[in-house]
């Protein structure tokens, strides 16, 4: 319970920089860019989502039990797979979107100008593909407080981006800008976290909670946070 604690405070955190970023973007571009903006991400999400086989949740349960039995190899080999199942996803995702966004810009952003940051931000998908079997290991090896650190961190530094560059007059460019960033970067800190930590940590034998019990949340909407 302890460990859900930490991570739920962190989300907490987290929604709450989020809600304060999306009240100060909502004031500054006006409801018809922040509209915009928020198609621009919407549509790339939702393609990557119905793509998405939610193999971090897999991950985490065979990784628990192998990590509990010290069976190194097989919780190496479920790691990879779920690199691998993620990047595959990612990448599919993108290629979808590449093909599509002269209609997403036309039909869905009513702009047909904005096609290029469709992609741009579909693009961070597949850094941020590290992040789910890493979040998984990490939460294996029972680095929770290390998890809600990079949770409040990488939040921070989105609502730092979107914030400072809405203000330098980017508008919706700033937005997706802010939000490619941090994305991208969160799945490289995930993925070298993971990577250095993973025959270090102490977890075995702790309970592992879901992603839904306080773990790492599904995911922020990209203009409100």
């Amino acid at each position: 319970m302890r460990d859900v604690g930490v991570l739920t405070v962190a989300n907490g955190i987290s929604a709450a920089l989020s809600l304060i970023q999306g009240i100060l973007v909502a004031r500054w571009l006006g409801p018809e860019l922040y509209g915009v903006a928020a198609l621009v991400m919407t549509y790339p999400s939702l393609v990557h989502t119905f793509f998405d086989a939610r193999s971090a949740e897999a991950s985490v349960k065979y990784l628990s039990e192998f990590h509990a039995h010290n069976e190194r190899e097989h919780a190496l080999s479920i790691s990879k797979l779920g690199y691998l199942v993620d990047f595959a996803i990612a990448s599919l995702a993108f290629l979808t979107v590449l093909c599509t966004v002269p209609w997403a810009a036309r039909w869905i952003a009513h702009r047909p100008e904005t096609a290029g940051l469709i992609l741009v931000y579909a693009a961070a998908c597949i850094p941020r593909a590290l992040v789910g079997t890493s979040h998984a290991t990490l939460m294996t090896l029972g680095q929770f407080p290390l998890i809600a650190s990079m949770v409040t961190l990488t939040t921070l530094l989105r609502v730092l981006l979107v914030l400072g560059l809405v203000l330098a007059g980017w508008q919706v460019a700033g937005v997706v800008w802010g939000n490619t960033i941090s994305t991208m970067a969160t799945g490289l800190l995930y993925g070298m976290v993971a990577f250095v930590l993973s025959g270090c940590g102490t977890g075995a034998g702790r309970g592992v909670p879901s992603p839904q019990s306080g773990g790492l949340s599904a995911g922020p909407n990209p203009v409100a946070g």
